[in-house]
């Protein structure tokens, strides 16, 4: 009877795992799971300061990666935290944004918030939600948050002088004004020249992007498998160079923030396209760490230098050259 209950609780286990097995089989739908996304607020009136959580639910098929784009395009609200949470089921996960803003009370909007995935054939796509209104209240009363007219100045108040104590504190300032005179005449220090090296001009930016991308090419990182550092590398050099050229800032700037920047500097749509590719797929190796097929990461340079190519600037077109009218006089 005691060797019999081993086997009895290794049956209960392997029933339990069955059974949580056909429960996780059973949440996941038949047939293709459409992408969609919502978000909920926890509220829709809030105090100024207050932060406010927003739940986001995505539904996406099994196993599929996707990016949430947060930052400045929360404005006027700012991202104060994200947790994301244990996915509900294979297809639908959610995660909280924090956020908090810092107006004057009155109506605002959350923003519409954007999620890139890759669809069934491997290309980008996205999606947003759909705008949410949220109205600002304050506890404190209008004495305080109205703005009130200027007060009158304060009528003149006699004040009195003593005169005495008045020529003696301008007779001190007048004595240790001469003495810093003779001391800055006679012991101060000579002033110091200051050489100032002049760094070399940089060069022009397709001819450093096209240099940094050769040298991307030749540290191999691809064939030692470090792919998450060559996507790095490889988005490093693309928003400087789209810095550079479109006099745009690029230092620690989200992709989304530079896409935004370069579209107002009118950056072409082809070149756009191409750079948004790379850029996008550059984020999603690095922040979902999903592994693109190893002939796409093999294309990434040559886009690269493509869309240098496309975007840099031409070099303007010879003068023309005034024939000399003896020369045309001899070929009549």
């Amino acid at each position: 009877m005691m060797r019999a209950w081993p086997v009895l609780g290794l049956l209960a286990a392997l029933a339990a795992c069955g059974q949580g097995l056909a429960e996780q089989a059973a949440s996941i739908p038949q047939g293709p799971v459409e992408w969609t996304v919502t978000a909920h607020p926890e509220k829709n009136e809030i105090q100024v300061g207050e932060t406010l959580n927003l739940e986001l639910t995505v539904r996406h098929p099994a196993d599929a990666e996707f990016l949430v784009a947060t930052g400045e395009n929360l404005a006027p609200f700012e991202l104060v935290e994200r947790v994301d949470a244990e996915p509900a089921s294979p297809v639908e996960s959610r995660l909280t944004l924090r956020i908090a803003t810092y107006r004057l009370p009155g109506d605002v909007t959350i923003p519409p918030i954007k999620v890139e995935y890759r669809n069934g054939s491997g290309e980008l796509a996205s999606l947003e939600t759909a705008p949410i209104p949220i109205t600002l209240v304050t506890s404190l009363t209008p004495e305080v948050t109205d703005i009130h007219d200027i007060k009158d100045p304060i009528a003149d108040i006699p004040i009195p002088w003593e005169w005495g104590r008045l020529w003696w504190l301008l007779g001190g300032l007048l004595a240790a004004a001469l003495a810093y005179l003779l001391y800055r005449r006679f012991w101060g220090k000579k002033p110091q020249v200051v050489s100032v090296s002049l760094s070399a001009p940089l060069p022009p930016p397709e001819v450093e992007a096209e240099a940094a991308l050769r040298r991307l090419v030749e540290a191999k990182f691809l064939e030692k498998g470090q792919l998450r550092r060559f996507y790095i590398e490889l988005a490093e050099i693309l928003k400087r160079y789209a810095g550079r050229r479109f006099g745009v800032p690029f230092r620690e700037r989200t992709t989304a923030e530079i896409q935004k920047d370069l579209r107002r500097a009118g950056l072409p749509a082809e070149g756009k396209g191409r750079l948004d590719r790379i850029l996008v797929t550059s984020d999603f190796v690095k922040f979902a760490r999903i592994v693109p097929p190893e002939e796409e990461s093999n294309r990434m340079v040559p886009e690269a230098f493509r869309f240098i190519e496309e975007t840099k600037r031409k070099p303007p077109p010879p003068p023309e050259v005034a024939e000399p009218v003896g020369s045309r006089e001899a070929r009549r």
